[in-house]
């Protein structure tokens, strides 16, 4: 079972005081749904959810396993830098175009809570018949992380025209 952050560590280590530790193993104090207290917890324990990112309930074969997984390996691993790099006032485009843009665009879709956005869209935009015997299709894991890989491209499409 693995587990998909919706929200990278790096990320969210980056909310934290400890900065000894590397950023996914920084503790925060967070508070659960349901909880009365905030507890501590590092970075690399919250933000998920299992399996969150797979294209079918069956195992796909391994080409196509993590193939929304590997659009965020193509940011992840230099996201500490990037984001050290614009903090620190020494931004560089290669940072900026190659993983601050890809980053900013992924937030957009990798959330849990994205198949629902997507499946209210497809019925507020189609309020006639078109929706109906779909949703399934709309939302299972393949058509949904399809979706996201589209969602993000067109987001990141539109980041590289904004004025920064």
């Amino acid at each position: 079972m693995s587990r998909d952050h919706f929200i990278p560590e790096a990320s969210l280590g980056r909310f934290s005081s400890d900065v000894e530790q590397a950023s996914r193993r920084r503790q925060l104090t967070v508070m659960r749904p349901g909880s009365s207290q905030p507890h501590r917890a590092r970075a690399e324990t919250i933000g998920f959810a299992h399996d969150l990112y797979d294209v079918d309930s069956t195992p796909p074969p391994a080409s196509t396993a993590r193939f929304v997984d590997a659009l965020w390996d193509e940011y992840e691993p230099w996201l500490t830098t990037a984001l050290d790099m614009l903090t620190d006032d020494r931004f560089d485009l290669d940072h900026g175009i190659n993983v601050l843009v890809p980053f900013v665009g992924s937030l957009l879709v990798r959330d849990r809570w994205y198949g629902t956005r997507l499946a209210d869209a497809h019925r507020r935009d189609n309020p006639e018949h078109w929706f109906e015997g779909r949703e399934d299709f709309v939302v299972s894991n393949a058509s949904m992380n399809v979706n996201r890989i589209a969602g993000r491209n067109r987001f990141i499409s539109r980041l590289f025209v904004s004025d920064w």
